[in-house]
């Protein structure tokens, strides 16, 4: 029998190596070093007190940032990005969509994507834009030499189904001499779009990653170009689905010197009556609480970039499919936030003891959770969706088995049942009418003939 002291030196032996092979960053060939791992070991724990994975079938929890390339502190433009991985752990869930723009290659995208995995609730994987893009000559050294764009996504919540990529365009010289938008020639300005499958909600949605091109290379003057082209990506044939997002770094703002917003704005923001019916998260925020110039001042206040006159120049939009229409919507978004530099470094001293003077990344973050429009019930046979805006109820019977389908709301403690004997392959369609924000359950079931009904489990949601 071992010694006390033996047990206890196996035991400290042990937990050191492990902690010496959690720390080695894998090597990269295109991009450089991403500095050490921190000090204090962060294993994955869903009831830690700390962000635990979301499993609400609702809403999307959402961050878009641009990452700056994982840059190390002593680097000629320096940063500290694990304080928003620190930051993450500290809110209530972890994210289920991570957009960055600026990775290096393939090598880092998974690096980050391993150190999510390790710091925080649920598993990582990437959708990168370009595996190994040209090298660009950065004014910030090797360090930045590399950049792309990529879609961290929770494996838990999420199966890739396909991605592809669209260039930004640019305002240049064409071969005919003449100025106009085409597509600019540079690999940070390549998006990513990817469609998932999200296995909580049962739903299908497509989210981007987007760079648009600095003013230096006359990128805002196709603001308009990028951002219908934007829309068009996300909404294409095999893309689309129940929610569309897409977010990055626009190197524009939304506001003209005159305090008037700017064409690109209007046509995007569903709120600002623009046809492309996006939601931009920080604006929804703002205008929840202030409309007019104060409205402005809260946008302006919710700056995303660290230079010049920090401009709010990081975007996240949301759109949602819509019931009975072949027009987008605006869907809810909620817990909407800019990640302040001084709560990324909060966060970080809070859980290692120790921070560095260096922002995360000289862009500031923005998240959301991003609600479905509809809640989906499915049991083999029969689906039954519920669209909360309009208190629309379908039900098809998927399955040629003689057996009449049916499904069940739950409301203000009363049980409601409506039917579809029509049979195999039909739907059937209710228009209800209901006081907005109450709780309500639905479930789908199959009418089993001289035996058990066959339903799903009760799902849940608001009206």
């Amino acid at each position: 029998m071992r010694s006390v002291k033996t047990t206890l030196a196996l035991v400290v032996s042990m937990a050191a190596a492990m902690l010496v092979s959690s720390m080695a960053a894998p090597q990269r060939q295109a991009a450089p070093a991403t500095g050490n791992d921190p000090a204090v070991a962060m294993a994955t724990h869903e009831t830690d007190g700390y962000a635990r994975v979301n499993d609400n079938p609702r809403f999307v929890q959402t961050y878009v940032n641009n990452i700056e390339n994982m840059v190390p502190i002593d680097s000629q433009c320096p940063g500290d990005w694990r304080d928003l991985l620190y930051y993450m752990r500290l809110q209530k869930y972890t994210p289920d969509l991570f957009l960055v723009q600026q990775i290096s290659d393939q090598s880092q995208l998974d690096y980050l994507a391993s150190q999510m995995t390790n710091m925080l609730a649920g598993t990582y994987r990437g959708a990168i834009a370009l595996s190994s893009p040209e090298r660009m000559n950065s004014p910030c050294g090797p360090d930045k030499d590399y950049q792309t764009n990529a879609i961290i996504y929770r494996t838990g919540r999420f199966d890739l189904v396909r991605k592809s990529t669209w260039q930004s365009d640019a305002h240049q010289v064409g071969s005919n001499g003449v100025r106009r938008c085409f597509n600019n020639t540079q690999d940070r300005t390549v998006n990513v779009r990817a469609r998932f499958y999200d296995k909580i909600s049962r739903m299908y949605l497509t989210v981007g990653s987007v760079h648009w091109p600095t003013g230096g290379m006359n990128g805002p003057k196709c603001a308009n170009e990028n951002a219908n082209e934007a829309n068009a990506r996300i909404n294409a044939a095999g893309y689309g689905g129940a929610l569309r997002i897409y977010g990055g770094d626009l190197n524009l703002d939304e506001l003209r010197s005159d305090s008037t917003y700017k064409t690109w704005y209007t046509r995007t923001n569903g709120d600002l009556g623009g046809e492309l019916s996006y939601r931009d998260a920080i604006y929804d925020d703002c205008s929840e609480r202030y409309s007019g110039d104060a409205l402005k001042d809260c946008l302006r206040a919710n700056w995303t970039f660290n230079g010049g006159s920090k401009p709010r120049i990081d975007f996240l939009f949301a759109q949602e499919d819509r019931c009975c229409s072949s027009t987008p919507a605006t869907p809810f978004v909620g817990t909407e936030a800019t990640v302040t530099f001084n709560a990324a470094d909060a966060a970080d001293k809070h859980l290692t003891g120790t921070d560095s003077e260096v922002n995360y990344s000289q862009h500031r973050s923005v998240l959301a959770r991003i609600h479905y429009p509809k809640l989906v019930a499915t049991v083999t046979g029969s689906e039954a969706t519920f669209w909360q805006r309009g208190e629309h109820f379908y039900l098809s019977d998927t399955d040629c088995d003689a057996h009449g389908v049916y499904l069940e709301y739950k409301l203000n403690g009363e049980t409601t049942r409506l039917e579809n004997y029509n049979g195999c392959g039909t739907t059937r369609h209710w228009n209800e009418s209901f006081v907005e924000g109450q709780a309500i359950g639905l479930r789908a079931c199959v009418d089993v003939q001289f035996g058990w009904d066959r339903c799903s489990l009760w799902r849940r949601t608001k009206t």
